[in-house]
């Protein structure tokens, strides 16, 4: 798969699809993944059952996604664009494991020192 060329910048629709088009749940999900490569059915039920997904509507037991929501929903849980070339502040800290001893290091090193 070359995501380079499969995932699309968000918002920018597919050709052959539009954003009210409704999707029942297998389809909201395949839909995620084959844009986004994330989501299942289940991932999709149980963020529903959480308050916490994309908005769906009910045709009577049916639940259906419409795919502009599926987009707005990945968008707003989206990071800002992160430029690589830019520097990154680091933390001047770490943070410690057991005892004390960096993370990464055994506990008996810590000790040693």
């Amino acid at each position: 798969m070359n995501l380079q060329t499969e995932i699309q910048p968000l918002g920018v629709a597919l050709p052959g699809e539009r954003p009210d088009d409704l999707l029942r749940r297998d389809a909201a999900a395949a839909y995620l993944r084959r844009r986004y490569c994330i989501g299942s059915r289940q991932h999709l039920m149980n963020l529903a059952w959480r308050d916490d997904g994309p908005r769906y509507r009910k045709i009577g037991a049916i639940v259906v996604y419409r795919r502009g929501d599926l987009d707005a929903w990945v968008a707003s849980r989206a990071s800002p664009l992160i430029d690589p070339s830019e520097p990154v502040e680091r933390c001047s800290t770490y943070p410690t494991g057991h005892a004390g001893a960096p993370l990464g290091e055994p506990e008996h090193a810590a000790s040693a020192a």
